[in-house]
């Protein structure tokens, strides 16, 4: 059963997947260090002019976090070109339709500083059994 009447994915029982964005960190540009929350400037003639651009006033810290870790992403360091930093989607909930899991997102924005989406996948398994059941109940309390 289709319970969003709005779907236009053209999958089967869907479900959505509200999804916020990560970044892992394997590597730093020289003259930058990191807390676990906050990139500092260790030493100021090391930094890469990409990263001068991202820093605060002072020049002590890393203002544009997100530019900077999306930026990561794109340099690469050692022998085999490793990526220092690569994205990740964290499923966040799972919700019946789109627009329950946008509003969610949409009110809850200091979780999703570096961003969210909403993935429509078709549900399978022992899920699709509970929600079909669940679906038939609504239906024969309508009636």
């Amino acid at each position: 059963m289709d319970r969003d009447p709005t779907n236009h994915d053209g999958t089967r029982d869907p479900i959505f997947l509200l999804q916020g964005l990560r970044y892992t960190v394997f590597q730093l540009p020289d003259g930058i260090s990191a807390d676990g929350e906050t990139y500092y400037v260790d030493d100021l003639d090391n930094v890469p002019d990409w990263v001068r651009e991202l820093l605060d006033d002072d020049r002590t810290y890393v203002e544009d976090e997100a530019s900077f870790e999306r930026q990561l992403c794109k340099e690469y360091f050692g022998e085999y070109d490793t990526p220092c930093a690569i994205e990740r989607w964290d499923v966040e909930g799972v919700y019946l339709t789109r627009d329950e899991a946008k509003t969610f997102a949409k009110s809850h924005t200091y979780r999703y500083s570096r961003g969210w989406r909403v993935y429509c996948t078709p549900c399978d398994g022992a899920l699709a059994r509970i929600l079909a059941r669940a679906d038939q109940r609504a239906v024969e309390k309508q009636h």
